[in-house]
């Protein structure tokens, strides 16, 4: 017998899902209280549809604009600015590197900690970047980006 975290009631252990994590290997709520549990959170996600419909919508149009922004402004040192996904953020100093900016067009930022980050980074082309990664190319002389 053992007792369920969320309605209190000894029951059988054949009740109770397994869970490796678990002390005993199993679940610590019963199977009938889990159940319910996921069955009222799906139902208010899907009540939710509009809203996270509106937030996937934004996120796509915020997306837009990142690589807009990147192609109007081009590779600091050739100047190549014809497909967004070429065009790479570069740390100028990687000690003070708080977020991957790569990552950042999937995550849900503010455009101020995006901006913050930005005005760190000087924007290489593919060919550029890897250059100055290998130590061929000097990039200490370029400024950063100052505005969005």
């Amino acid at each position: 017998m053992k007792t369920c975290t969320k309605c209190n009631k000894s029951k059988h252990l054949d009740d109770f899902a397994k869970n490796k994590t678990g002390k005993d290997g199993l679940r610590s709520q019963c199977k009938d209280c889990h159940n319910s549990y996921y069955r009222q959170y799906f139902s208010n996600k899907a009540n939710m549809a509009k809203q996270i419909a509106r937030v996937y919508k934004d996120k796509k149009q915020y997306r837009w604009k990142f690589g807009e922004f990147k192609t109007k402004l081009g590779c600091a040192v050739c100047g190549y600015n014809k497909c967004d996904r070429s065009l790479h953020f570069h740390h100028k100093d990687p000690s003070k590197k708080q977020l991957l900016l790569s990552r950042a067009r999937s995550m849900s930022l503010s455009k101020s900690k995006l901006e913050k980050e930005i005005k760190k980074c000087i924007l290489l082309c593919a060919n550029c970047h890897g250059e100055v990664e290998e130590g061929i190319l000097d990039v200490s002389s370029i400024p950063t980006i100052l505005s969005i």
